[in-house]
């Protein structure tokens, strides 16, 4: 009994892995997707190529589906980032701490203040795919900011919201400098893992629409 309950476990993990690694579009007759470089509609820089490449390498390893050019592709996936109109709203501070105030003879006596500890980066990623799309509904797609364009063209049209919070580094005999570009370290690598979130959320969607 236990002997024919292992082969059923490894049975249906072999299935399991075999299904999730075939190509999620073929029943659309798409065996080629362009990937073209993620739009770009928030206020941080350098956030494009990030994203493109991560869901770029989710995608990468499905059977029987080939990431091309835009010209020879079957089906082309656009994806737009957004974030708050404000950049103070895109990267918020979390967690106040009290900060002592050690100045408090040459200011009169002034309270002991608060100051974040962490801050929180708020992300959306649309995805949008759609098969053989011309350059004016590429365009029209790119800058369609709410609502759906109506078109048998598209087979996938979904919206995710992704944060992710880090730490700052407080200023312990560093200099100013030093502590913000140490802090923009942990900006950029808290921007890394949002798109490795948006890669695998997408991957999550097609696996189950598809």
């Amino acid at each position: 009994m236990k002997l024919l309950l292992l082969i059923f476990f490894f049975t249906s993990c072999a299935g399991y892995n075999l299904v999730s690694r075939t190509n999620p579009f073929e029943q659309y007759n798409i065996s080629t997707l362009a990937v073209p470089m993620f739009y770009n509609n928030t206020n941080l820089a350098g956030v494009s190529a990030l994203f493109t490449g991560e869901v770029i390498n989710v995608l990468s390893p499905f059977n029987g589906l080939k990431i091309v050019s835009k010209d020879n592709a079957d089906a082309h996936l656009i994806g737009i980032i957004t974030s708050a109109d404000k950049r103070s709203e895109t990267i918020k501070g979390i967690n106040k701490k009290s900060a002592k105030n050690l100045y408090e003879d040459q200011i009169g006596g002034r309270d002991d203040f608060f100051l974040y500890s962490s801050n929180r980066i708020s992300l959306s990623v649309r995805f949008i795919l759609i098969k053989h799309p011309t350059k004016e509904q590429i365009k029209l797609l790119k800058n369609l900011d709410q609502g759906k364009l109506l078109s048998s063209k598209i087979l996938l049209d979904e919206k995710i919201n992704i944060s992710q919070s880090f730490n700052l580094k407080e200023l312990d005999e560093a200099g100013v400098d030093v502590l913000g570009t140490q802090n923009k370290g942990l900006e950029r690598k808290a921007i890394e893992l949002l798109a490795q979130k948006a890669a695998t959320d997408f991957k999550e969607i097609i696996l189950y629409a598809y």
